[in-house]
């Protein structure tokens, strides 16, 4: 596993987003945030564009644009994302029993290997 990283709460998907994207150069960062994967500012204008995806704030809970897609039917936008040839990962929760946390941890990229098992 990853080192992991500690940020406040309400920041942490953007924070996530921010780090893969400054740090590991990845250029589209798809989230999972409980049943959903989200994909949010610049990256939901991405969606938008691609696949008609509507941005929205979150109903208000959100200081950045969010778009997103239910779990299930992440295979299919990995795949499409696959072939556009985009340079991308998926960062999925992950329970973590013993304190009873939630993490999540890179588990798909496409390009950039070095990645993978990130932990946050």
């Amino acid at each position: 596993g990853g080192e992991k990283i500690h940020k406040n709460k309400k920041g942490i998907i953007k924070s996530i987003k921010d780090e893969l994207k400054i740090k590991h150069k990845v250029e589209l960062v798809l989230i999972q945030v409980g049943y959903y994967i989200e994909i949010i500012e610049e990256d939901s204008e991405f969606f938008h564009e691609k696949f008609g995806f509507i941005i929205h704030n979150g109903g208000g809970s959100r200081s950045y644009n969010v778009s997103g897609f239910p779990v299930s039917v992440l295979e299919k936008y990995v795949g499409e994302l696959e072939n556009l040839g985009v340079n991308f990962c998926v960062c999925e929760q992950v329970q973590d029993n013993l304190s009873n946390s939630v993490t999540r941890k890179v588990t798909y990229s496409s390009i950039n290997k070095n990645i993978l098992n990130l932990i946050f």
